[in-house]
């Protein structure tokens, strides 16, 4: 509930704030680094290159200072860089990258300030290496992909960095073209800062708004994916979404169980339309938990019908002693729970073993269903039975009846099949282990 409430109605003011809340700010920054690591190692790649490749240009422009400004390219910035590289190769990059971009982007930063502050007069790079310092703030505001805050605070740093030089050791102030000078280069200085943080922010948003709209497609995929497993087996499932067709496979030793609701019908005229929905879906819940402790496969509802199945849509060894085990407990739990007007709630239940055909068909409002003799000989197990009584063929009964206490029925005659012997599931026989 926490996380649908999330991605349904608090993302975007979250994204905006640039904080999700709890597990899920941890979970984006992991996605992030993910995400951006391939572009984190181009961009480390890319800035050793320039930096380094600018080096071609002192000795044009600082033909005095080329040296000192050499050591600090060559032995403290790239090396730095190329370290972050070479480290992004390693797991714990990812946990670490945005730290391990934030200090190569201080130290070029820094180390353009130190040209400039070691730089002369008459040196053509002397005013315009601030130039650099542009460069460096974009790259770290755009293609580096920093965070915000990270972003923010390197240029704070560098910013100050450039203040405390051009006032102190170059001392602008004392001239009126030095002024004009620093005015200038603050002007573009600032702006650059200016647009490359908004340009930041709004990157972090856009990424944080595609996070939470995989978030989204994610918990609605696994939404429908329950959904799905609501109505068919998960092995089912799986097959339709890989394979979208017919689904129909041959099973030879299945049980098949019908419950039904004992004067249900007089019953559902006494309730209240929400009341006998209420009554229903009490009963069925439970019987539905019940399956799941048995591992069987409800198959369908039919009005006040429950059907189950043993031994599908994965092989069951002993299916018939499972299917039982089941229909011992509805007894049980219908003789401990009367119904809402007082009377004693009671099952007929009825179950047939022998071979099945199963699968899915149509294409709207699909279920997962049997047919077969051994299905319609468990309905009428059902149908001919008594209150309170487990009914079972003898096909059921060679199954179980080392397991099982049981007493032989009368014989009854059913359509399409003749007189046939059934037999009463008494209880479960003290010595036995089956589940």
């Amino acid at each position: 509930m926490i996380e649908q409430n999330f991605i349904t109605v608090d993302s975007i003011r979250y994204a905006y704030r640039l904080r999700f809340p709890g597990e899920f700010e941890a979970q984006f920054l992991t996605d992030y680094s993910r995400h951006y690591l391939v572009l984190s190692r181009v961009a480390l790649f890319v800035a050793m290159i320039l930096y380094g490749g600018f080096g071609l240009l002192d000795i044009w422009a600082m033909p005095i200072s080329k040296n000192d400004i050499w050591f600090i390219r060559y032995v403290i910035v790239c090396p730095a860089i190329g370290m972050a590289l070479l480290a992004s190769f390693f797991s714990f990059f990812e946990r670490l990258m945005q730290i391990f971009h934030a200090i190569p982007i201080v130290l070029g930063g820094l180390g353009i300030i130190a040209m400039i502050a070691i730089s002369h007069k008459q040196e053509p790079g002397y005013t315009s290496y601030y130039a650099g310092l542009m460069l460096v703030m974009l790259y770290g505001f755009t293609f580096v992909r920093l965070r915000f805050k990270y972003a923010t605070a390197y240029s704070l740093i560098i910013i100050c960095g450039y203040e405390i030089v051009a006032i102190v050791l170059q001392q602008f102030w004392t001239s009126t073209e030095g002024i004009h000078m620093f005015i200038n280069n603050n002007f573009f200085f600032l702006s650059t800062v200016i647009i490359g943080m908004v340009a930041c922010y709004f990157m972090e948003v856009y990424s944080r708004r595609d996070f939470l709209q995989r978030l989204i497609i994610e918990f609605e995929q696994r939404q429908a994916e329950q959904l799905l497993l609501n109505i068919l087996p998960e092995e089912i499932a799986g097959r339709l979404k890989n394979n979208p067709q017919i689904i129909a496979d041959h099973f030879e030793n299945v049980s098949v169980l019908f419950a039904d609701i004992v004067n249900f019908t007089p019953l559902s005229e006494k309730l209240e339309p929400k009341a006998l929905v209420q009554l229903l879906n009490k009963i069925f819940s439970h019987l539905d938990t019940l399956v799941e402790k048995y591992g069987l496969e409800k198959i369908k509802t039919i009005g006040d019908c429950y059907m189950v199945a043993a031994g599908i849509p994965t092989s069951h060894f002993h299916h018939a002693q499972a299917i039982v085990n089941l229909a011992l407990d509805i007894r049980e739990y219908a003789a401990n729970h009367p119904s809402q007007d007082g009377t004693q709630l009671a099952f007929r239940i009825g179950i047939a073993s022998g071979p099945v055909v199963a699968g899915v068909i149509g294409l709207k409002k699909f279920i997962y269903d049997l047919w077969g003799d051994t299905v319609n000989t468990a309905s009428r197990m059902e149908s001919h039975g008594e209150s309170g009584k487990i009914q079972i063929t003898n096909s059921t009964y060679e199954l179980i009846n080392n397991e099982f206490i049981c007493e032989p029925g009368s014989r009854i005659k059913i359509k399409g099949k003749g007189e046939m012997q059934v037999w009463h599931v008494i209880a479960k026989r003290r010595n036995s282990h089956t589940a």
